[in-house]
């Protein structure tokens, strides 16, 4: 049988497409779900730190596991993980695969990623693939690579407005179980960089702070994390 790799290649609790403010990426998200109900297929998004390509790439991993599909999601900018790559052979039938910029100009992390991919149009499984900026603007060693990148549908995510980053807020607040009242937001916006990824974060802080003191959500509470 096969190994799998399991260690540090995993899902994360909050991540989901239900828990996803969309914006004007819906396009990207139908062409996800897409990707988890009929496989075979190869996808790639493009967009900088914060706009969320981890976070869908592991709404698709949960996504096919729910549906009984073997799914793996691994980061090419994790070396712990990168290290075992040439030893596991079975990734299931998705393989979800971030920070492929972090191989570009690498010899060996070209290889590998060039193999991966390989295997996954051998056993017509499903690639899903995410980098901060396209294929054509990386510096590629492999030209074979290159164009097996660029053989997929390619979808870039659009930042969210500030508006939208409310809305993401509550939203991601809902789904955890609380409220997160407008003037909390407000007083949030202001003082952090407006980054979702920093956002985020303050917001599983805010999560943890209020369940572990029993308080509601207040901007006294929130000025105690900051």
């Amino acid at each position: 049988m096969p190994e799998q790799l399991t260690l540090r290649v995993g899902l994360s609790d909050y991540a989901c497409f239900d828990n996803f403010y969309a914006g004007e990426n819906l396009e990207a998200i139908h062409a996800l779900q897409r990707l988890v109900q009929n496989g075979g297929d190869l996808v790639f998004l493009l967009g900088v730190s914060g706009s969320g390509k981890t976070h869908l790439l592991y709404a698709v991993q949960k996504d096919a596991m729910a549906s009984a599909r073997r799914a793996t999601y691994l980061s090419m900018s994790d070396k712990y993980v990168v290290e075992q790559l040439s030893s596991f052979l079975d990734f299931g039938e998705l393989l979800c695969i971030d920070d492929v910029h972090c191989a570009a100009g690498n010899e060996h992390l070209e290889k590998l990623l060039f193999n991966l991919i390989e295997q996954q149009r051998q056993v017509n499984g499903g690639l899903l693939l995410a980098a901060n900026r396209s294929t054509q603007d990386l510096s590629w060693l492999m030209p074979d690579l290159a164009s097996r990148l660029q053989m997929g549908t390619s979808y870039q995510l659009r930042s969210l407005t500030d508006q939208q980053k409310k809305e993401a807020l509550r939203l991601r607040a809902r789904h955890r179980g609380f409220d997160f009242p407008e003037e909390v937001i407000d007083f949030v916006l202001s003082r952090l960089p407006r980054d979702t990824r920093a956002l985020f974060n303050l917001l599983d802080q805010i999560d943890e702070a209020s369940l572990s003191a029993q308080r509601r959500v207040t901007i006294p509470l929130v000025k105690e994390l900051l």
